[in-house]
């Protein structure tokens, strides 16, 4: 995809907003390629160029890791695993968490939507302002309470063109609304941003931020037992 939009850079560097493209490789011919609006023609082509050198990283570890497992495979199969082998983890017992070290210290709840991204939720004004620099990178998103006080939350995404569903949406905004000033009623409006369009001010409170641009504000039901259903320890 990348070698596609480098030979029709020349005809595509000034274009803006656009979700794909169809180009032709080299070698392969006519491709359509995905793209990331919120970047540049070029700035895509260098995310996909980025994404193949870290796959390309990543081969000897995969291919190294399945020699591992075969060789455990055949073990087990002739009966001859050693005795300090770890046992099968139980499938009802939580996943460790993915947080990062860096900011495992901060007052935080975990939680794995029904799709399986990461939600994060500051338990404290001084973890909500920490986990902007923290805990988020620019193109995760952020949700707050559309109108008063809230916990902030940020929903990880794997890279900027990831898409997340409608459904993960409104549970990270069930979660935000849960912890707000709206936490006693029925329903809650909650807005949602990219991080990078959320700004730390200096001379506000901690806790306070500047929204340059919304992606969009929810209406959700706040169903508390969410909660309950969606967290995951923090190891």
């Amino acid at each position: 995809r990348g070698e596609a939009l480098q030979a029709a850079l020349y005809r595509l560097k000034d274009a803006e907003g656009l979700e794909s493209v169809v180009v032709d490789h080299p070698e392969r011919g006519p491709m359509t390629v995905p793209l990331n609006p919120h970047l540049s023609v070029t700035e895509n082509m260098e995310r996909y160029f980025r994404l193949a050198a870290k796959a390309r990283r990543g081969f000897p570890h995969v291919e190294r890791r399945r020699r591992e497992l075969l060789d455990q495979l055949a073990a087990v199969e002739e009966g001859r695993l050693p005795e300090d082998f770890p046992a099968p983890r139980d499938a009802d017992a939580p996943a460790a968490s993915p947080l990062p070290t860096r900011y495992r210290g901060l007052a935080v709840s975990l939680f794995r939507s029904s799709d399986g991204f990461t939600l994060i939720r500051g338990k404290n004004k001084q973890a909500n302002h920490a986990m902007l620099s923290k805990a988020a990178s620019p193109f995760d998103y952020w949700f707050h309470l559309a109108e008063g006080p809230s916990s902030h939350l940020i929903l990880k995404r794997d890279h900027p063109g990831q898409e997340v569903p409608e459904s993960t949406l409104a549970e990270a905004a069930i979660l935000c609304g849960l912890k707000s000033s709206r936490s006693e009623e029925r329903k809650a409006d909650v807005m949602y941003a990219l991080v990078k369009d959320v700004r730390k001010v200096k001379g506000f409170a901690q806790g306070q931020v500047r929204v340059d641009q919304r992606e969009g504000t929810l209406r959700v039901e706040l169903d508390a037992s969410l909660e309950k259903k969606l967290a995951k320890p923090i190891e």
